[in-house]
């Protein structure tokens, strides 16, 4: 366990975290961090928990974060990360929380969420995404996600909060 939560520190996530590769919990949420998500984030496939929420982070989310098949919560909200959700988080086969709200995230929605079966709980509110494919929503109706939220200028059939932007 890597807890760094609320500990003041500065500077860009170092690609020699990807060395760590028992770590089980890595929190630096909180941070003055900056800078992009290395993609040897997507070296620590024993990670179950990636909290990287309230920081400066920005850049795209790394293809390789679908590496990281044992995470149950990645949590990379309130950051300033651009660009699309990649495809590769449909690999994540045991999330159950995925938070990317309060970023500059657009596209749409990848259709290979489909697969993330225990997901309970995405937070996709406060970016730039388009409708949200009927497809997704096999995930509410039919698996056992409780909370999806995303902004109310995106078309979706499902989510349980629609949140204005702004607000």
């Amino acid at each position: 366990i890597l807890d760094f939560q609320n500990a003041n520190l500065n500077g860009t996530i170092p690609k020699e975290i990807g060395l760590l590769s028992n770590l089980q919990q890595l929190d630096l949420g909180s941070n003055k961090l900056s800078g992009s998500i290395p993609s040897e984030i997507g070296n620590l496939s024993n990670l179950a928990s990636l909290r990287l929420f309230r920081n400066n982070i920005d850049g795209k989310i790394p293809l390789e974060i679908g590496n990281i098949v044992n995470s149950i919560e990645i949590d990379l909200s309130r950051n300033s990360m651009n660009g699309t959700i990649p495809s590769t988080l449909g690999q994540l086969v045991n999330i159950v929380n995925l938070t990317l709200d309060h970023n500059k995230l657009s596209g749409t929605i990848p259709t290979e969420s489909t697969s993330l079966k225990r997901l309970k709980l995405i937070t996709l509110d406060h970016n730039h995404l388009g409708d949200v494919p009927a497809i997704v929503c096999v995930l509410v109706f039919f698996g056992g996600l409780s909370t999806f939220t995303v902004d109310c200028e995106s078309r979706c059939e499902c989510c349980s909060h629609c949140f204005h932007r702004g607000w």
